[in-house]
């Protein structure tokens, strides 16, 4: 069984399966994205020799191939046998946080905005997988986005860019007052 925590793949996952005895003797089993669409659950059977050429019960090591943008919870699993057939994974999607902090240069403090709605958008290949605003209340000055996905469902890395809400190029207007955005990394994977 193959469970799925944080969103699905949708690549191919490919298991092998290696005899304890003859690390020679392998099998694999690959269960297709396409068979699963929407399933956070995959299921698959493979049949083994119950019995090595010694005639001793044979046992095996199961390995999960890479998912890039997941974590798996165990990479392997030992001693499968016709005894214990049953195998779980799980593989969590891989996340980060990320923090933007307000910086208000140079502004008077009669003019700063009680509440900034900020958006953090996520693309992958110039088209947008992820959007999500948040506020920034005026004496925090920071707000986090929590369990940001590294990779879309495919594998590809996602870039993520942060703005205010009705920023239009460096410009914003908050209460009819105009006001100059700048946005850089702030070296820790959030944004200024």
């Amino acid at each position: 069984t193959k469970t799925w925590d944080g969103g699905i793949s949708t690549k191919d996952v490919t298991f092998t399966f290696t005899n304890n005895d003859d690390t020679n003797e392998k099998y694999t089993l690959t269960l297709k994205a396409t068979d699963f669409i929407g399933n956070t659950e995959w299921n698959g059977t493979i049949e083994l020799p119950t019995y090595n050429t010694n005639s001793s019960p044979a046992t095996y090591l199961v390995t999960e191939g890479e998912v890039k943008g997941f974590t798996s919870k165990n990479i392997s699993v030992d001693n499968v046998s016709a005894a214990t057939p049953n195998v779980s994974f799980t593989n969590t999607r891989n996340t980060k946080n990320i923090t933007v902090t307000k910086t208000w240069k140079g502004t008077p403090a009669e003019h700063k905005i009680n509440t900034v709605k900020v958006i953090l958008s996520g693309k992958v290949n110039g088209t947008e997988v992820y959007n999500k605003k948040q506020n920034i209340e005026l004496g925090t000055d920071t707000t986090t986005f929590n369990n940001v996905p590294l990779t879309d469902e495919n594998g590809a890395d996602i870039e993520y860019s942060v703005k205010e809400d009705e920023q239009d190029g460096d410009k914003v207007t908050l209460d009819g007052k105009n006001y100059i955005v700048s946005v850089e990394p702030d070296g820790n994977g959030g944004y200024i």
